[in-house]
This record gives C-alpha cells, structure tokens and sequence, in this order.
C-alpha cells in the first residue's frame, strides 16, 4: 500500500502519477491519500455544503464514485474499532486532490482519502489541531495493519 500526500491540484496530477507509477509495484497496491479539507467551523463556511468537520472531530474519510468502497470500508470499520473520532465527507465527481491522479494510474488504483479539517486555506496562517494530524495518523497505521494477502480492494 501506498501513501501519498499533500500538494493539492496545483498542475501536479502528472507529476503525481509518475510518481506513483514508479515507487508502487505492479501486482497488489493500493493507496491512500492523505490531504487537507476545509474545517467548517470557520466563519463564512457553508456546513450544509460540505458536511460538518470542524477541528478536533478527527480525520475526514473521503466517499465518492473515484474512491475505492472497500477500501473506505476498511478505514470506516478500522476508525470505529479503534474507536478514532472521524467524520465523512462526499464528493460527486473528483476529490479536487490528489487521489484523482492515483486512482487512475495504471490500470485503475484503489484509492482513499483522509482529510485533515484545516483553518484558513492557501493562507499564510493555516491551522490544524495536532489531535487531528494524531487520529489519522492512527487510523491509517492500524488500517495497514488490517491487511493481509487475502485483502481485496475489487470493486
């Protein structure tokens, strides 16, 4: 399994999926992308738009139709088992992150998200809770530890 993250959609979709395609062997991979997202509960942030996930709420599990299911399921399942603090987030079409760029490498990655709720965006002062960076720290260390040779990520 691969880990990737940060750097946003700033013309990097290539550079990314070079990336990738390179460090991940070809037989059994999968990734999962670690980004940032809006915290909601700034100021002027719509949460009926994007869902609540305001600091300290934990990492954000990315659901949508370019993110693998099963592997959302095992982040979903590993966070309540470990009892991690967590909220979910949608998206339609594209994630706007990375894990566009992973997921269609090769021949179709299995691809999932986890956000860390961030205040003040593309700004000189943005911020996190620690607790947060921690919790998907956590849940993605003991979702790799779930693993084994039987787990499949098929759709």
């Amino acid at each position: 399994m691969g880990a990737a993250g940060g750097g946003g959609r700033s013309g990097g979709d290539d550079l990314w999926r070079v990336a990738y395609e390179r460090v991940c062997p070809a037989e059994r991979y999968a990734a999962i992308i670690v980004e940032v997202t809006h915290a909601t509960d700034a100021p002027g942030i719509e949460v009926k738009e994007s869902g609540e996930h305001a600091l300290g709420s934990g990492p954000v599990l990315g659901r949508g139709s370019t993110l693998n299911p099963g592997l959302f399921e095992l982040l979903f399942e590993t966070a309540e088992r470990e009892r991690l603090p967590f909220t979910v987030e949608a998206s339609a079409r594209t994630t706007g992150t990375d894990a566009d760029a992973v997921h269609i490498s090769r021949s179709g990655v299995p691809t999932a998200l986890v956000s860390i709720p961030l205040r003040y965006m593309h700004s000189p002062v943005e911020l996190v809770q620690l607790d947060d960076v921690s919790a998907s720290a956590a849940l993605i260390a003991a979702t790799a530890l779930r693993l084994n040779a039987r787990t499949s990520f098929a759709r």
